[in-house]
């Protein structure tokens, strides 16, 4: 016997004479072809709909797993309260997006899916895309707006609520004649006056700063700032912030911010598969690259070519659509590899975000377009990126080979300049996971050897190199037979010069290059 549904229903503004179930249908209608896709997950997603008499809207939908299906009756659900919230905070105009309607659908006594929309917002960009375009980062014009998105939550919090999740991402600049803020979001808002939550709160907005490489005397004015907006003014508050930063600022200083990230603006879909199901991940406004990530995982690209890799890789090229691609599929390396995927990123992703971390420190990546990932029990089993080539970028040994016998001047050249870039590189803490001559691209152009690397799996941000991690990347370059030894010390002269490290230092350096270099030699022959 099919149990009948309940629907329910609220509404604002316009259609307060809308049929629920007529409602419901136009939403059925709508999902099955949106004009856009936000977001989209196994149990929620955020569409762009267009639904009379409302027109445009955003529309999140939430299907209930067994769990929180079977706890309804005795729980008021998280998009209930935050409808609830929303009025609340624009009758203390506290800019959010205007609500629309909220519909939940219940079986006996159980909900078990529900639907908020809210009017639609033309011509905004959130503070993180703001962040990326450097004609505003570094002027009064980005100050202003941040400002006028703290004094917003300033207003917030005296009201007694917190947002839940301030970064950056999440409060949104609209342009034009008026312009505002507007903090967006709110599926985390709650009532609270708490001195910690809130502090917590305004401590994330600061971490989206350093995130984003804000200048240090800025960020204190920032805090100060909010500080002295506060009504009554709390000590309390301050420490918390404080305290919230110290413990979190390693995780974000210094993050990968590269302009235009996959993984900071981006659109995700998920795809059932017989056994688990894909999740993909690519650039807003770029839905034909996730269309090539489906292709390429359900082998429809025809003419690609296996490139040769490791064993726990699969590489292929191939060209798309008038544009050459690299698909790098990652494999599990063993049991150990599986358990490690418990509680950290898939190899893929760590690629992608550890390149866009050596790309916001001015060292070029190729272009990345997409990340798979095929799910099944909860944990990551293969995951693969996808990569522009690089026109005209041999590897580094194909121009090793050219300089060799080339002119004096040209070798002279690009072992400086080498050296140069891998200086840079370790003076700002970077060391990369595997630095042989074949995962290091280069072009000459305008007379400049411009360098792209490849492999980033375990490319790592340090505060300070350690010694050890400096010493592997030499020795790795150092393994490269093609070199003479006028040309090693060419590079090192150059890699000295930039690395900033103590001259006194240098002899002691090289000394365990040379002996690290040759124990690996002796162990390959």
């Amino acid at each position: 016997m099919k149990i009948p549904d309940k629907i329910s229903l609220s509404v604002r503004g316009a259609g307060q004479d809308t049929d629920p179930v007529e409602l419901l249908d136009r939403i059925k209608s709508a999902r099955r072809s949106p004009e856009e896709v936000i977001k989209s997950e196994r149990r929620k997603s955020t569409l762009k709909v267009n639904i009379a008499p409302w027109g445009d809207i955003f529309l999140k939908v939430y299907e209930r797993d067994l769990k929180r299906t079977v706890l309804s009756p005795f729980r008021i659900s998280k998009m209930k309260k935050t409808w609830n919230l929303s009025k609340n905070l624009l009758n203390k105009a506290i800019p959010v997006p205007e609500p629309a309607f909220f519909l939940e659908i219940k079986k006996t006594v159980f909900t078990v899916q529900t639907y908020i929309a809210y009017l639609w917002i033309d011509g905004g960009v959130n503070f993180g895309m703001l962040a990326h375009d450097k004609d505003i980062f570094h002027n009064d014009d980005f100050k202003s707006i941040l400002y006028r998105g703290l004094d917003i939550v300033i207003k917030l919090h005296n009201a007694g609520f917190v947002h839940g999740d301030l970064k950056w991402s999440n409060l949104l600049h609209i342009d034009g004649g008026d312009p505002k803020v507007m903090l967006i979001d709110t599926d985390s808002l709650k009532k609270s006056s708490s001195p910690d939550l809130q502090g917590k709160d305004l401590a994330r907005f600061i971490l989206s700063a350093m995130e984003y490489q804000l200048k240090p005397d800025l960020r204190e004015e920032l805090i100060d700032r909010y500080i002295k907006g506060r009504k009554p003014r709390n000590t309390v508050i301050e420490k918390t912030i404080r305290k919230r930063i110290a413990h979190k600022k390693k995780k974000y200083e210094g993050r990968a911010i590269q302009s235009n990230s996959i993984m900071d603006d981006c659109i995700k879909t998920e795809k059932k598969l017989s056994r688990g199901y894909l999740k993909i991940f690519y650039r807003r406004g770029d839905e034909k690259w996730g269309n090539l990530a489906l292709s390429y995982w359900e082998g429809k690209i025809e003419g690609l070519t296996r490139v040769k890799s490791s064993p726990h890789t699969i590489i292929h090229e191939g060209i798309v659509m008038d544009q050459s691609f690299y698909f790098k599929r990652y494999l599990m390396r063993d049991a150990g590899d599986r358990i490690k995927h418990i509680i950290r990123p898939s190899r893929a992703r760590r690629a992608l975000e550890n390149g866009e971390t050596i790309e916001a420190l001015g060292f070029r990546t190729p272009r990345s377009v997409c990340l798979i990932e095929e799910w099944r029990t909860g944990f990551v089993q293969e995951s693969v990126l996808i990569t522009e080539a690089v026109k005209d970028a041999p590897e580094v040994r194909c121009y090793i080979d050219t300089v060799t016998a080339g002119s004096v001047q040209f070798r002279r050249q690009f072992l400086q300049s080498l050296g140069r870039v891998v200086g840079a590189m370790h003076s700002r803490g970077v060391h990369h996971g595997d630095m042989r001559v074949g995962n290091i691209l280069c072009r000459f152009l305008h007379d400049e050897f411009v360098f792209y690397w490849l492999d980033n799996e375990r490319t790592k941000r340090y505060a300070t190199l350690p010694m050890s991690r400096r010493i592997n990347n030499l020795v790795q370059l150092n393994m490269e037979r093609g070199l003479t030894l006028t040309d090693r010390m060419r590079f090192w002269k150059a890699y000295m010069e930039e690395s900033r490290f103590p001259s006194n230092e240098e002899k002691k350096i090289l000394r365990k290059v040379m002996k690290k270099t040759m124990e690996r030699l002796k162990g390959k022959t």
